[in-house]
């Protein structure tokens, strides 16, 4: 009876054992494509606002998109 029951612990042991190294290994890639996402975020961010910083440098010096100058320093349209 005392060694099927230490069988039955031994083996209970060994699948918790198991069960947690699954789940730590999990955790640890779910931390890694969180971080991985978070890197590519930031990049996303970066590259948004040197555009958006590009585009208003160019608005300040009266360039278009192309980096032409434009004929007159005003815009082609009126509001009213």
């Amino acid at each position: 009876m005392y060694q099927y029951c230490n069988f039955q612990r031994v083996a209970e042991k060994e699948g918790m054992k198991r069960a947690m190294e699954i789940m730590d290994r999990k955790q640890m890639d779910r931390k890694q494509r969180e971080a991985r996402m978070e890197r590519a975020r930031e990049l996303r961010r970066q590259k948004k606002e040197e555009e958006q910083d590009q585009h208003f440098a160019n608005l300040r010096t009266g360039t278009d998109a192309t980096g032409n100058a434009s004929p007159s320093g005003k815009p082609w349209w009126k509001v009213w």
